[in-house]
């Protein structure tokens, strides 16, 4: 502010003889400006009332003293002051403007810095994530690979035990039986009872190693689809357990049309498996019936076949599809225990499913799901088509 006024009175000094003395306010006002931009408004206030008095003493007549104090015009003041206090004004509101300004950059600048350290964070999380993924990917796949080659060898393995197994239980049932056939008058009671106890286990034994052999095969063979006509597969099916057992009646139901895309003999497969389950548990029931038909479930088609046999727990039902899981005893009902397992596995490698709902000495229910065609006649019509003896 005193740099500015000396300022002032030097150039004033100078050019005093050019300008004259009502152009000396003019100078101060500059020196006021300049103090007020440097300094601020206190600034440029106090060197507007310094530069007045040293205008007042040492320019204005009589100089040299400050008597009278207003020795200017009053034009010459009330303009000198009110330039002096716009420009300071001005002056104060653009600093603040700056300052503003700078804030406002300093914050955007401190956002900034955070969001990009947060950016740097999530993409350091992403890449976490990516890595984690890809990771998580190499060990399904690995496991995955794992336990198909445990699968395959288990198959393989099961598959030559089985295989070698049915010689010597062939031999047990039929050497057993010879001796039974031959020797039997030499034999006593209990060693009679003895031998048709060991012919009759290697006779069940015989069943199951060709079920265990036959769910091995649906596993290892080559899946081929195509459209399937289930109704006339099912007729196909009933006809045969009609020829292997003509002293069952049983009334059958098979709604016609019913259409899928499947493996044609892994089909016959199951639907054997699941007819013969329901031919066998309703051979102890008067006026025995089998149905296959379809529903709509939630615009889903569902196959479903249902006798009204002995039935059993729905609790249980989870157990029939394991190998050798049985509901009802070998004495009861005969079997390997292994049928449903085979059903199971198969409609499984079709990328479908199948449960069961029963009650008990009421009914048993097998739902399953199949790929339908792309003409949509899996529904199955009112109409219906019997089959019976």
């Amino acid at each position: 502010m005193v740099a500015c006024v000396l300022a002032a009175i030097i150039i004033r000094s100078s050019l005093e003889p050019v300008l004259g003395e009502r152009n000396i306010f003019m100078f101060f006002v500059i020196a006021s400006f300049v103090a007020a931009w440097h300094g601020g408004v206190w600034s440029g206030i106090a060197a507007a009332l310094a530069g007045y008095l040293v205008a007042n003493y040492c320019f204005v007549e009589p100089r040299w003293t400050f008597l009278p104090l207003f020795k200017a015009g009053r034009t010459d003041l009330i303009g000198y002051f009110s330039i002096t206090g716009t420009a300071i004004v001005l002056l104060e509101a653009l600093h603040r403007a700056n300052r503003d300004a700078e804030k406002a950059m300093l914050l955007a600048e401190s956002r900034g810095e955070r969001l990009r350290s947060g950016m740097d964070e999530i993409e350091k999380a992403n890449t976490e994530i990516r890595r984690l993924n890809a990771e998580l990917e190499q060990r399904v796949r690995d496991r995955t690979a794992e336990l198909e080659a445990v699968n395959r060898e288990l198959e393989a393995f099961s598959y030559s035990v089985s295989h070698d197994l049915r010689a010597p239980v062939r031999s047990i049932t039929a050497f057993s039986q010879a001796v039974l056939e031959d020797y039997q008058d030499k034999l006593d009671e209990e060693g009679v009872k003895y031998l048709r106890f060991a012919a009759d286990a290697g006779k069940r034994m015989n069943v199951l190693i060709e079920d265990l052999l036959n769910l091995s095969r649906v596993t290892r063979v080559e899946l081929i689809r195509g459209e399937v006509d289930l109704s006339a597969l099912a007729q196909g099916v009933v006809a045969n357990l009609r020829k292997q057992e003509p002293q069952c009646v049983v009334e059958v139901d098979i709604a016609p049309d019913l259409r899928v895309q499947a493996d044609l003999g892994l089909l016959r497969i199951a639907l054997e498996n699941l007819f013969g389950n329901a031919w066998k548990f309703t051979s102890r029931t008067s006026k025995a019936k089998i149905n296959l038909s379809s529903i709509d479930e939630n615009g889903a088609v569902l196959f479903f076949i249902r006798d009204n046999g002995v039935g059993f727990d729905t609790a249980h039902a989870h157990r029939l599809f394991g190998v050798c899981q049985r509901l009802h005893s070998a004495q009861q009902f005969p079997g390997s225990g292994v049928g449903l397992a085979t059903v199971k596995r198969i409609f499984n490698r079709h990328g479908g499913k199948i449960w069961a709902e029963a009650k008990v000495n009421e009914r048993a229910t097998f739902y399953f799901s199949l790929p339908k065609t792309s003409s949509d006649s899996c529904q199955a019509p009112a109409a219906q088509v019997r089959t019976a003896n």
